[in-house]
């Protein structure tokens, strides 16, 4: 069974006020670095201002080059560590950003790091 359409998940808000999940019921995405990431979107999925939740998994090593998000975001680390920029955040550890600021780059600690990334809507953010 794939994952629930935007509009299922609206309709069963709409009926009763809240959803549940789990992120093993999401799809997931593998990026050409290697790194998963799975994400739902915070509310009326069908919003265009719904914020969005990801969870993502980055390899063993792997390294994001520095870059921007066009709105304001945070992550929490759930497990291992990664470095951004200089600094070295663990599991726990929780970044708050400002849209079109840079930062980077990230490099995953040396297990496998799943952190959750959560984005308000922004112009041109697609999410399929």
């Amino acid at each position: 069974m794939g994952q629930a359409t935007d509009q299922e998940i609206k309709e069963a808000l709409e009926r009763k006020g809240h959803y549940a999940l789990n992120w093993g019921d999401l799809d997931k995405i593998t990026l050409p670095t290697g790194v998963v990431s799975s994400m739902y979107r915070v509310g009326d999925p069908t919003r265009p201002e719904s914020p969005t939740v990801f969870k993502v998994f980055y390899p063993p090593g792997c390294t994001i080059e520095a870059h921007t998000h066009d709105c304001d975001y945070t992550e929490i680390i759930l497990e291992g560590s990664q470095r951004v920029g200089a600094t070295w955040h663990h599991a726990g550890d929780i970044r708050i950003g400002l849209a079109n600021r840079g930062y980077g780059p990230l490099v995953a600690g040396p297990r496998v790091q799943p952190c959750s990334l959560c984005l308000p809507p922004a112009p041109g953010l697609r999410l399929s």
